[in-house]
């Protein structure tokens, strides 16, 4: 059932008979994140590092330009046994590398994700 469209102006919901909304013309995108770890897959090392480095340096130039979203960040593979050294490296790589580029500090809507939710029971996902 449709809303009234008071309804939608106060719920903030998009109805697509009535065009893009205003949330959509300013802010087409609210959060990124640069994925490195499931959707990535399992790259070698120096493919890797050339592309956390290459990630950090864009994310670097859009802080600069002001043109990235409210929240934008990296996604990173577990810390687990088998991946712990894999994570960290490019971690290490891309806030480097982003941190030198962006005069010595991280841009406010930098957020990292790591999988937190890792069972280490299982070798897989949590919950």
């Amino acid at each position: 059932m449709p809303c009234a469209p008071r309804t939608r102006r106060v719920a903030g919901v998009y109805d697509s008979r009535a065009g893009p909304g205003k949330k959509l013309r300013r802010e087409p995108v609210e959060d990124f994140r640069i994925d490195f770890e499931d959707g990535y897959g399992n790259r070698p090392d120096r493919e890797e590092d050339g592309h956390a480095e290459s990630a950090a340096i864009e994310v670097a130039r859009g802080a600069q330009g002001r043109t990235l979203p409210p929240f934008i960040g990296i996604r990173i593979k577990p810390f687990n046994e088998e991946l712990r050294a894999r994570s960290m490296r490019t971690l290490d790589i891309f806030v480097s590398t982003l941190v030198a580029e962006n005069g010595g500090r991280l841009p406010d809507q930098f957020r990292s994700d790591t999988s937190q939710d890792y069972d280490s029971r299982t070798g897989g996902r949590a919950g």
